[in-house]
């Protein structure tokens, strides 16, 4: 069995056609990811929103703005908060990465299989990583010194030989100041999957020793004490960029531990497979769409402070199980309309090349809308439109040429690659 080993990182088609809506889902996740950077200044919260009056009692509760009669509802969260994407993709690894192990077509019981794993992992991560970093940071310190030049000032003191020492043993997501990459701001999250890796063998044992309810269940208490002692201690919040703490690997632990739950549910022999209850799958993934907008709809009404940022370490919980619902009744639902929704062959192939979307997309709209465009950007429509029909053409042909020659250099064949599941 050819199974696949990540979310962001891997093709789901070889392992099975029902995994073609995970592909689907990755689409969904990686477009999400870059609608967010590139169009949120056009999508603040509560646009196009709904206004509702609350009955007397309800106005009060957790709400930051005392007093607060008339409620907004952001139809469009999903859109000023679909870097919620992020989510997606670590629900989908945990999900991916363990569903061999809990189907038992691999095991984690000895030395080689340990060594097997970390092989497959180092193979499918870390060439298009370190490609990656290498041309990120080259291209960073080049546009650092010539901005320098042309402003005549003096070129910062950046810690260069520090920098590289960091994202070459790929600890920067243990600091504070390169937790969020300078070089590339997104391959925070892909800091996150890597430690996540590292750390899959042991939950693998974990869930064999304990089982997965008691593993469930510890991570999401880490996971709430880590964010809940951030927000409470007053440095650990900010709505402007990710947080070291609140982001850190064990703070999105519950992230993964989510998927692995959704795998193990769904191992051969389970109780649950594929179109033997379509009520509870379709209650599933109804219900998982609608925790996702909460989460993103929770976000919007804190940010507008009519809640409290007490809530905020609750919002991961609530998107990862509507994630995870939503996977679970994609994959107990007979195939159908929904499964051609989110398991399209366009859709799919968009997911299967997410990797390469994701650590390139960053670095294009840093290098096209610059600094010193970004301000015109904002205020022109026009001058954005015109700037955008260069980069989404370049990002398609570095995308392409990066999963590929990078990500799978080594198949002779690539016609596979860019092939969809079946179902």
């Amino acid at each position: 069995m050819n199974s696949t080993d990540a979310s962001i990182t891997t093709n789901a088609s070889d392992s099975g056609g029902r995994l073609g809506v995970v592909n689907g889902l990755r689409g969904i996740a990686i477009l999400g990811v870059l609608y967010i950077h590139l169009f949120q200044i056009w999508e603040p919260p509560f646009w196009n929103e709904i206004t509702v009056e609350l009955p007397d009692g309800w106005y009060t509760m957790s709400v930051a703005q005392p007093g607060a009669r008339n409620w907004p509802i952001p139809v469009w969260a999903f859109l000023s908060n679909s870097w919620l994407g992020v989510n997606l993709f670590f629900v989908l690894s945990g999900f991916v990465l363990f569903r061999p192990y809990a189907n038992g077509w691999r095991t984690m019981q000895s030395r080689s299989d340990l060594t097997s794993f970390y092989r497959r992992r180092w193979q499918r991560l870390m060439p298009l990583y370190f490609v990656c970093v290498a041309i990120t940071m080259a291209v960073y310190y080049v546009l650092t010194y010539f901005v320098a030049q042309q402003s005549g000032e003096p070129w910062p003191d950046a810690p260069i030989v520090r920098d590289i020492l960091l994202m070459a043993t790929v600890t920067f997501p243990f600091t504070s100041d390169m937790w969020y990459p300078r070089c590339n701001w997104v391959l925070w999250s892909l800091g996150i999957e890597i430690w996540f890796s590292v750390l899959f063998p042991l939950l693998v044992v974990l869930v064999h020793k304990f089982g997965m309810r008691v593993v469930y269940v510890a991570a999401v208490l880490i996971a709430l004490a880590i964010r809940v002692a951030s927000v409470r201690s007053g440095g650990g919040f900010t709505f402007e960029v990710l947080d070291p703490v609140r982001d850190c690997l064990l703070a999105r632990i519950d992230d993964f531990a989510t998927g692995m739950g959704i795998a193990f549910l769904f191992r051969e022999r389970g109780r649950y497979s594929e179109g033997n209850r379509p009520g509870l799958g379709y209650a599933m993934t109804f219900a998982g769409i609608f925790l996702m907008w909460l989460g993103a709809a929770t976000w919007d009404w804190v940010l507008d402070e009519y809640l409290s940022e007490s809530v905020v370490p609750y919002i991961n919980l609530v998107v990862n199980v509507g994630a995870g619902l939503l996977l679970a009744g994609l994959l107990t639902i007979p195939y159908g309309f929904l499964h051609r929704l989110f398991g399209n062959g366009p859709l799919q192939v968009i997911g299967m090349m997410c990797f390469s979307i994701y650590v390139w997309h960053g670095p294009l709209i840093l290098w096209i809308f610059d600094v010193d465009t970004s301000s015109q950007a904002q205020e022109s429509p026009d001058y954005f439109s015109r700037l955008l029909l260069i980069y989404l053409p370049c990002l398609v042909v570095v995308t392409i040429l990066s999963y590929r020659f990078i990500e799978f250099g080594d198949k002779k064949d690539w016609r596979p690659l860019f092939r969809p599941a079946g179902r």
